[in-house]
């Protein structure tokens, strides 16, 4: 019949790419991880980009990524696929190399760089991590003793307020409840709340706070060149060179020269003092 060719361009969005694509097939599933928001954001668009992408070669994860955002400022939380390194179904090993985590269980275990340790401290606030220079944000963890659970976790941001996250799942910011499509965290941070997760990225340093609301564990992860400049329960596990806090027994020189009396003396030597308290007091 004369004229038909088929197209050899990157809109061809019927290549053999487009089709096994799994982040296509998410777009184009009615079923899939991004179902819920699809009344609010079609995914037809994203769909369509994602296929003009993989047949060109280019980077399919940037739509996912689009289309999550969106998803958020619609106010509709969906599960990522985006792990802490921007790696779509990554498993945050690609960029481990360049950043360090430390995670706090509910079992009141924190696990550091260097080890293990149990929370004996008589308080039950601790601070979790600090800016030691410019003291520009400051995050605190409170452990429930009754229910033996992380029960709140705090960020202070100096100068703009205090976001402040529960178990329950709820959460505020400066007072208020915090809603995904109108709140606005200082210095580009970024919360991002799915059913069982909160996701917190604090700007400009690239520190990741994930705390999982069902497995009840507090992960931090923050890149290397950071690490020096922070302070806290957990920047002392990722080795910072401040490990001790305001309530230190022995000084920063004693506790490098003794590295496993020193990590039992870290977590007492952070527990908040009433007067830097930003959650609610101990159960």
């Amino acid at each position: 019949s004369g004229g038909g060719s088929n197209s050899s361009t990157p809109t061809n969005t019927s290549c053999i790419a487009a089709q096994t694509s799994p982040i296509c097939a998410l777009l184009r599933s009615n079923v899939s991880l991004y179902s819920a928001c699809a009344s609010r954001v079609t995914p037809a668009l994203f769909a369509e980009s994602c296929a003009v992408s993989a047949c060109s070669g280019a980077d399919t994860c940037a739509v996912a990524k689009a289309y999550e955002a969106a998803c958020v400022s619609f106010g509709v939380a969906v599960p990522t696929i985006v792990d802490n390194c921007g790696v779509c179904f990554g498993d945050g090993s690609s960029c481990a190399a360049s950043s360090l985590t430390c995670s706090m269980w509910d079992t009141n275990v924190l696990f550091m760089q260097g080890g293990s340790t149990q929370l004996t401290s008589n308080s039950l606030g601790y601070t979790f991590a600090t800016d030691c220079g410019a003291g520009l944000f400051d995050v605190q963890v409170q452990y429930n003793s009754l229910t033996a659970s992380l029960a709140a976790v705090g960020v202070n941001f100096d100068g703009y307020g205090v976001l402040r996250m529960f178990l329950n799942g709820s959460v505020d910011f400066a007072g208020v409840v915090f809603n995904p499509i109108t709140t606005t965290l200082p210095r580009g941070s970024a919360l991002s709340i799915t059913e069982n997760t909160f996701r917190l990225v604090i700007q400009p340093y690239g520190h990741v706070l994930l705390w999982d609301l069902v497995l009840d564990y507090l992960t931090m992860t923050t890149p290397v060149a950071q690490v020096q400049a922070l302070c806290g329960l957990c920047a002392s596990g990722l080795l910072s060179a401040n490990p001790m806090g305001p309530l230190a027994t022995i000084t920063t020189a004693q506790c490098k020269a003794n590295g496993t009396a020193c990590l039992q003396l870290i977590p007492p030597s952070w527990a908040t003092r009433p007067q830097d308290r930003i959650l609610p007091g101990d159960p």
